[in-house]
């Protein structure tokens, strides 16, 4: 059965650990990885379970509202944006990005514009992590005090 799934970064790589209970009510640890040493860049994001919805769903209106078709006009780089997952504290941000631009820097400032609020700090949400299509992380933001980068 399988309780929560676990963020983590290998090898600058966005990877799954799966915490599931063995029929004896042990707790097992299970790192789902695509290859012998990290994630494959082809499904390394594909296996990310949004364990907040309600949260992950304020961000993208609140995106949409600022930068996206619903402020009356739309940015050049809100397209890029796929899908907007939270896990645990993390918000993570998949794009339709192949590397590291400043694109990428400009959609992490816009998420951290809402998760950064004074309003919003009360989600829990801490860490802005923007994904390239293929599940590398391109940049983040690891607590108010830093920067995208």
């Amino acid at each position: 059965m399988l309780l929560s799934r676990i963020p983590e970064t290998k090898n600058n790589k966005y990877c799954i650990v799966q915490v599931a209970r063995s029929g004896f009510g042990l707790i097992v640890a299970l790192a789902i990885t695509f290859g012998l040493f990290g994630c494959d860049d082809t499904n390394s994001s594909t296996v990310m379970q949004n364990e907040n919805p309600a949260v992950a769903s304020q961000i993208k209106n609140d995106i949409a509202e600022n930068f996206g078709p619903a402020a009356g006009y739309k940015t050049s780089w809100y397209d890029n944006i796929v899908d907007v997952t939270v896990a645990g504290n993390t918000v993570f941000l998949k794009t339709n990005l192949s590397s590291k631009s400043d694109i990428a820097s400009k959609v992490c400032g816009a998420a951290s514009s809402f998760v950064f609020s004074n309003d919003n700090r009360h989600l829990g949400v801490n860490v802005v992590k923007v994904i390239s299509q293929s599940g590398a992380v391109l940049i983040n933001r690891n607590g108010i005090g830093e920067r995208c980068s």
